[in-house]
Order: structure tokens, then sequence, then C-alpha cells
């Protein structure tokens, strides 16, 4: 008997022990490509480290700005720079009072790629062709050097970070046309472009799973940035801190 109450003391030990070392947590909303990039690979290596749960949150940047600037989350982890997210507030009309009380921080950087479907021969664009295509200058393949068929524009409700980066980097600020394919979610994004031979895209490095084509060019690369209302709390900023000096051995 006295045995098993040992037995018993040691277990209810190690489960209150674990749950005090992980009930601190702090979370974080965003883009799902920001996230899958910077935060999912660091974050048991972090919670490890320091105590310190991670909970991710990627319902798009739209969403997490105003969670953000409404307290609902303590950091939002983006693609968008302080001029992009102020031309998103603008644009969506975002009930942020104070974008200055924003605080940023770059913790790493992603490659954003133009993927095809694997059957589609086209295997590189120039930056003006990128650009006709994405606006609907460009209406059929053959134009290219690819096949007689229509192009289809695919975008994500919940990427629409990186999207915006494509607008402001190859399309030189020009609107995506009306008819684009509309999915959700960046993994959404990658299944409509591996479904349908005419389809083009627009996904990050950290996604790709070998299921669609990635076009040699063009390629554009993007900080990731953390933001705060106001300077980071201390477990935010440790997590900064953990990304910056020990993020190179989990983030590819």
């Amino acid at each position: 008997m006295k045995k098993f109450y040992s037995f018993l003391l040691s277990v209810v030990f190690i489960v209150t022990t674990s749950f005090v070392a992980y009930a601190e947590e702090i979370t974080l909303g965003g883009g799902a490509p920001p996230i899958e990039k910077a935060i999912k690979p660091v974050k048991d290596a972090f919670a490890k480290s320091t105590g310190i749960n991670v909970k991710t949150i990627a319902y798009g940047p739209k969403f997490a700005i105003t969670d953000l600037e409404k307290g609902v989350i303590d950091a939002a982890v983006l693609f968008l720079s302080p001029e992009e997210i102020s031309g998103l507030i603008k644009k969506e009309n975002l009930d942020v009072k104070d974008l200055s009380s924003f605080k940023n921080s770059v913790i790493s950087e992603d490659k954003v790629v133009l993927i095809v479907n694997k059957n589609n021969p086209v295997s590189s664009l120039t930056k003006e062709q990128a650009k006709d295509l994405f606006t609907g200058k460009i209406s059929n393949w053959k134009e290219v050097g690819g096949k007689d068929e229509p192009v289809i524009v695919v975008q994500g409700r919940l990427v629409q970070g990186i999207y915006e980066i494509v607008s402001r980097k190859i399309m030189d600020g020009e609107k995506y046309p009306a008819d684009v394919l509309w999915v959700e979610t960046g993994k959404d994004v990658i299944n409509a472009v591996q479904t349908n031979n005419e389809a083009i895209g627009v996904a990050s490095i950290a996604l790709l799973d070998g299921t669609i084509k990635t076009l040699q060019q063009p390629q554009i690369s993007v900080p990731v940035f953390v933001y705060t209302k106001g300077e980071p709390s201390q477990k935010v900023q440790k997590l900064i801190d953990f990304i910056k000096t020990e993020g190179h051995k989990y983030i590819k």
C-alpha cells in the first residue's frame, strides 16, 4: 500500500510540475504562411526552454490586426510592413485608433513564389508577364508559352498578406481581376492549383508540399514581422529574443 501511495504521489508531482511548467501562454494571430515559417518550427523548443506555451491562430492579417487592437491576442505575425498595414487599414476600414502604438520586430525572412499546376509547361515568367497574368491582361497560357488554356488566378482570403506583397512588388499596385477563384487558406490555394491545370497562385515556400510546380522566377524575399500593441510583453519579448538567437536551428 505504501508503495502504491508513493507511486501515486510521484505521478501527481510529475503532472503538477508539468502543468506549472506550461501554465504560461501567449497567443499569436496572423497569416498562415508567416506563422508556418517562423513560429511553428520553434514553439516546442521555446516552450521547453522557457515554460511558455505558444498558441497560434492563422486567420489572416485583417483579423489579426483587429484582434491586436482589441487586445484579444498578444502579438500579430505578418509579412506586411508598417506601410502595408496602414494601407490595409484604410482599404478595409479597420477600427485601429492609433497605428503608431503598434511596435514591430523582424524575426525571420521567407520567400514568396508563384505556383502552377505540374502539367503546366511554363517554368519561369518575367515580371511583366506575371503582372499581366495576375491583372487579367493575359487570359490564356499560350501567350506565355503554355497550353491553349484560360488562366485561372487563385486567391486565398486568409493569406491576403502575400497577395498584397505581390500586388506591390510585381503588379505595381494594380488590382487582381474580378473573376478570381477564391479559396480560404494557403493550403487551399495549393490544393486549388494542384487540381486545376489552368491555375496560378502565390505561396510561401514554408507551405510547399511537392504537389505543385514552383516557377523559377519571379521570387520575392519578404521579412516576417511580429507586431505588438505598445512594447512587447515580457513573454512575447522572450519569444522574439529566442527566435533571433536560436531560430536558425529550427527555421529552414
